[in-house]
């Protein structure tokens, strides 16, 4: 049982490690917490701090945040440090650390998170099979009573060093994260297509509980005239022909995005209002006119009512991008979905956001929206031989 808690290595601090160990042990990105973990509860990254991630960078290691704190206090943290981040974490859920994953672009086995917290930030490492290090935690001054949970963290931490027979040390075989234990149990929805739809409603019933309590106002308003100004503009092929795609779907794609734009054109968004895309749109039903597209279930390709309308969400988003708006929500999953034939190529970039201070033009943040790997899906005999690499 306590097992489950256990890290590969213990650490008595964040600047005690030996990341130069870590690089040569093959490890290429690491997942760090904040709080307790680099400095204080909330406090702001102090010189030791913004000296750690130079030589961490320097050792060859890519970093990222996995915080549970909200973005204006990571923010306020990495003000002098260039590392990604993911806020609203949701520690020790694995949504956050596979998003984190994907920043880095590394394999489990070339990751390690640190973190202070075994019921946290270890037992969320050790669920989704990356290797870690538990680090002591940074007391405050004068505080006696640390609370519950850090004394049972003391009590495990002991059984763990003296427990030799489950030591997982980092760069031995039992300590790779693809030789972790981890339990090999099927999500609920992933059971049948009936508990995924089950999963699917309970989904949608949770969001609109959310939106009923939030305190969020949605754009409602509608203007027939077109403003005067344009601010930015982007279009995307619509119907998508190839070995395996069937036509059906992608004139039923067609006729699905005309319907959602019926709901969506003339939207006025003022000042202090937030657009949703489905809480725009909302249910896609036959009823409705929705017809069968394609749509991604369980990662596998598939058909169904509405499918087709992330290209149309995919649009608008690239616009807001360019916009002055701010992105508060946004998922994705990968647009790679033509089948395999001969010579595959993907395109491999990273799409930025860059906010600056109109005033004085001063970079204050610099993250990461859109980490890509998608196929190409034209002739790969038109792409420019410079923009080619080999990795052979």
């Amino acid at each position: 049982m306590f097992r489950d808690y256990y890290p590969c290595e213990y650490a008595k601090s964040v600047y005690d490690i030996d990341y130069k160990r870590l690089y040569d042990m093959g490890v290429r990105g690491l997942i760090l917490d904040i709080d307790n973990t680099i400095v204080h509860h909330n406090d702001d990254a102090t010189p030791e701090a913004e000296q750690l991630f130079c030589d961490i960078h320097a050792a060859g290691l890519k970093t990222v945040l996995l915080s549970n704190n909200d973005e204006e206090r990571v923010q306020r943290f990495i003000k002098n440090i260039d590392t990604p981040y993911v806020c609203d974490a949701d520690k020790p859920q694995p949504h956050g650390y596979e998003r984190a994953l994907e920043i880095l672009g590394t394999e489990k086995q070339q990751t390690v998170v640190i973190g202070d917290q075994m019921f946290v930030d270890i037992i969320g490492a050790n669920r989704c099979g990356i290797p870690s290090v538990l680090v002591h935690f940074i007391p405050v001054k004068g505080e006696l009573w640390l609370g519950f949970k850090r004394y049972i963290e003391m009590a495990v931490l002991v059984m763990f060093r003296l427990d030799k027979k489950h030591r997982r040390p980092i760069g031995t075989d039992n300590g790779r994260a693809d030789s972790m234990p981890k339990k090999q149990r099927k999500l609920f929805c992933e059971i049948s297509p009936t508990t995924y739809a089950i999963s699917e409603k309970k989904s949608i019933m949770l969001r609109h509980i959310r939106n009923y309590k939030s305190s969020e106002v949605y754009a409602r308003g509608r203007c027939k005239k077109s403003f005067p100004c344009l601010v930015s503009s982007c279009s995307s092929h619509l119907i998508k022909k190839g070995k395996g795609i069937d036509p059906v779907t992608q004139h039923n794609k067609a006729q699905n995005i005309r319907l959602a734009c019926e709901r969506i054109n003339g939207l006025v968004i003022r000042p202090g209002e937030t657009f949703s895309f489905w809480q725009r749109v909302g249910n896609t039903t036959a009823r409705k006119g929705y017809k069968e597209g394609r749509v991604i279930i369980l990662d596998k390709l598939t058909k169904g009512l509405g499918g087709g309308l992330c290209n149309l969400a995919n649009t608008i988003h690239r616009v807001v991008l360019q916009s002055p708006l701010t992105d508060t929500e946004f998922h994705m999953h990968s647009d790679a979905l033509a089948p395999d034939e001969g010579d595959t190529y993907y395109r491999v970039s990273r799409i930025y956001k860059d906010t600056f201070d109109k005033k004085t033009g001063e970079l204050k943040a610099h993250t990461l929206i859109v980490n890509n790997h998608s196929e190409v899906l034209f002739d790969p005999e038109l792409i420019p031989a410079e923009l080619l690499r080999d990795d052979g």
